[in-house]
């Protein structure tokens, strides 16, 4: 299960993060996974809930974002949105499709609060 590395990468990035931006705390972090990444976001939620367990980050979601297939036709240009390969476009049935979004693996966002004054904290998202 390959996911749960990839929580562990994630919480490691979110980590750093936190400490680059002088989070004080973080409320939840979203990702983004293509549907051709070959990540199962059901297995990488698990992972990251058994990670996160008993650690700074329990209780806070991960949200995560699924990026369909989609690209150009190379034959009549036609944006379209893939199933499955062979990447034929829907539209001519000819032209190989080449890829624009599917393959995403990426921390989106992190939404936490910023200590920007000893005392004085401000929300953001990074």
């Amino acid at each position: 299960m390959h996911e749960l590395s990839i929580a562990e990468s994630i919480i490691a990035g979110v980590s750093r993060e936190k400490k680059q931006q002088g989070l004080s705390s973080v409320s939840e972090i979203g990702v983004r996974i293509g549907v051709l990444s070959g990540v199962f976001p059901d297995a990488l939620l698990f992972g990251y809930e058994a990670l996160s367990a008993d650690s700074e980050w329990a209780g806070v979601p991960l949200k995560i974002e699924n990026v369909p297939a989609q690209g150009t036709c190379r034959s009549c240009r036609a944006f379209v949105t893939l199933s499955a390969p062979p990447f034929l476009c829907q539209e001519c049935g000819v032209g190989i499709v080449d890829l624009e979004s599917g393959q995403e693996l990426e921390i989106a966002y992190i939404e936490g609060v910023r200590n920007s004054n000893p005392g004085k904290a401000a929300e953001g998202e990074i």
